[in-house]
């Protein structure tokens, strides 16, 4: 099937409660984890041996390579993906030198850092929640109780930003707006506030038809143009729906909020994603900073799009969502090993096959 037939369908998933669901229907954070992942293990080892690189404050947007707080921010975000490895090698081996050092690393983050709520600064923090999610019930009780609190804070002062400039353009509705959602979904699911996760329902709803047109493309991309920027709000959007989906709510489907944007704006990258069609990023940019970061050579900011920009989309989307996006995902290069050791292609649902 083409893609502008596949545009005009949307299969809804959430009638079917896959396998690995909890007997109230809650399925666990990370499903599809294999016994004894040497590729999984290998990554995380890297970080059992290192010293955490905790800072109190981390701040990348705005800045570029050269800036020190930028480049110590950037060492230090490392941290946060590392502790999501270490969790899900915990979660492969059971081995506790893994959990050992997830605890060692929340204790270092929690005793100097406060988030920022800048979402651009505090998107990666959705390592940290994917490390609490995995880990819940087998930290130390003190450090659990920290984590939590600290996550349960970035979810609910993400709600009230939100509530406070709702309806606003700019920022309000931009990536920065789908980097929010995803923080506070991801945070209401990790913490089970189902208050919280009924405002992140809202406010996703809001933002897939504030960001999304109703042919697929997305606001960003009208205003830097830049499918860099397309890819950038729709991967949130993706993240906190596969979140929602884990807690029996279809945000994906056109009976979810939103209508099915968020499958319209995969349809539309597709083309994009897969070669058929091409763009120069950046030439008619609105924005002064991709200008600036254009001048100066940042990778990205010029010449053709790279597909490989949206693998982890599309390999998230046909892991949590829809099968259908897995030829795409392929094409756009190897999948992120998180991906795969989280979901472990555990999701598809019979019927799932069209867009």
């Amino acid at each position: 099937m083409n893609i502008s037939c596949r545009l005009l369908l949307t299969v809804i998933f959430a009638t079917v409660i896959p396998a690995n669901a909890h007997a109230n229907g809650r399925v666990e954070w990370c499903p599809g984890i294999a016994k004894d992942n040497q590729a999984l293990t290998a990554a995380a080892g890297v970080y059992l041996e290192r010293a955490s690189r905790a800072q109190a404050v981390v701040a990348t947007e705005g800045t570029i390579k050269g800036n020190p707080l930028h480049d110590s921010s950037v060492r230090a975000k490392s941290d946060w993906l590392g502790m999501r490895l270490l969790a899900l090698a915990w979660a492969s081996t059971g081995e506790d030198r893994y959990l050992k050092k997830v605890s060692e690393y929340f204790s270092s983050w929690l005793s100097v850092y406060s988030a920022t709520f800048n979402p651009i600064d505090d998107t990666d923090l959705d390592a940290v929640i994917d490390a609490y999610a995995i880990t819940k019930g087998s930290l130390p009780a003190d450090v659990e109780a920290k984590a939590g609190a600290f996550i349960r804070q970035l979810g609910r002062g993400y709600a009230a930003r939100m509530a406070s400039n709702r309806g606003k353009n700019g920022i309000w509705k931009s990536n920065w707006q789908s980097h929010r959602v995803k923080l506070l979904t991801l945070a209401a699911v990790a913490t089970d506030d189902n208050d919280l996760l009924d405002q992140a329902e809202e406010f996703y709803g809001d933002q897939v038809v504030r960001n999304i047109s109703s042919n697929g493309s997305t606001y960003d991309f009208e205003l830097r143009d830049a499918i860099h920027y397309a890819t950038y709000s729709l991967e949130p959007l993706t993240r906190a729906a596969v979140a929602a989906k884990s807690r029996g709510r279809d945000w994906y489907g056109h009976n979810g909020p939103g209508g099915g944007r968020l499958n319209s704006g995969l349809v539309w990258l597709e083309s994009f994603a897969i070669g058929k069609r091409t763009h120069l990023e950046f030439v008619n940019t609105k924005v002064d900073f991709d200008i600036i970061r254009r001048n100066v050579g940042v990778e990205g900011f010029s010449g053709a799009w790279n597909p490989a920009g949206a693998s982890a989309l599309y390999w998230l989307a046909s892991a949590g969502l829809n099968p259908a996006f897995k030829d795409t995902a392929t094409q756009t290069g190897p999948e992120p090993l998180w991906i795969s050791a989280c979901w472990g292609g555990s999701t598809e649902t019979p019927g799932s096959k069209e867009k």
